[in-house]
């Protein structure tokens, strides 16, 4: 399995610090974005990672799942057997969680997650390449993915943002055909991965009194979107973006 190793410098001007009294919560404050940055790209990596076309990242969910002529296309509910392009198009990804099924990975010798690291006061550079002092943090997280059981996870493609606005895609169907492929959901976690206009469109559909399948949950106190028992999550990283998959 590949490796991906991303790394970000927040650099906070030293006046600014000032100006806040040394308040330790303002660097924090300042860090925030650069946090959020990774997240966001370590997220994205997850779905959307190739190695061939972004060096940094890993091999994700999006690659492994979109081979119409591999053993894994059995895993891969296709929403719109007539879809076509080369992009306008999102997926509902599924994983089981677990050391035997779907997991993530750091290299031996390093730390799992976000790694900071404080570097103290130094010279920083500005837009436009002028010299200021600043107190820097450097953050670096270095992770995989490992799908060790193919069976533990699946994909539902071409998902039309404009059928979806106008109610012709059955996801409750559609989440049922690919709750039933995925395997192993006792041997971990398993979660749904959704654009956040999908779980718009379920948080309406929850409301029919027929849908049973749709619940909410709790989860370490607070409630989440379920289907049968699965926590459903919304991804900043899944957008109408990927081309139509074609079934063999």
């Amino acid at each position: 399995e590949v490796m991906s190793a991303i790394e970000s410098r927040s650099d906070v001007d030293v006046r600014l610090i000032a100006l806040n009294g040394q308040d330790p919560n303002f660097r924090l404050s300042e860090d925030v974005a650069f946090i959020e940055a990774m997240k966001q790209k370590m997220l994205h990596c997850m779905i959307y990672g190739n190695p061939k076309k972004d060096p940094e990242s890993f091999t994700g969910l999006h690659l492994r799942y979109n081979d119409p002529k591999a053993r894994c296309a059995d895993m891969i509910v296709n929403a719109d057997k007539d879809a076509s392009g080369n992009t306008g198009f999102a997926s509902i990804y599924m994983a089981v969680w677990g050391d035997n099924t779907v997991h993530g990975l750091f290299p031996k010798g390093s730390n799992a997650g976000l790694n900071q690291q404080d570097l103290g006061e130094g010279d920083a550079l500005d837009a436009k390449g002028n010299k200021y002092r600043a107190v820097s943090s450097l953050f670096t997280w270095d992770a995989g993915l490992c799908v060790k059981d193919w069976e533990s996870a699946g994909r539902i493609a071409n998902i039309s943002k404009a059928k979806l606005e106008a109610g012709d895609i059955n996801l409750i169907d559609l989440l049922i055909d690919l709750t039933e492929r995925v395997e192993n959901q006792s041997a971990g976690k398993p979660v749904i991965y959704v654009p956040k206009s999908v779980r718009t469109a379920l948080r309406k559909q929850i409301l029919a009194k027929n849908n049973v399948n749709l619940t909410w949950d709790t989860v370490e106190g607070k409630r989440v979107l379920a289907f049968d028992g699965v926590e459903i999550k919304a991804l900043q990283a899944l957008d109408y973006t990927e081309a139509a998959y074609k079934a063999a």
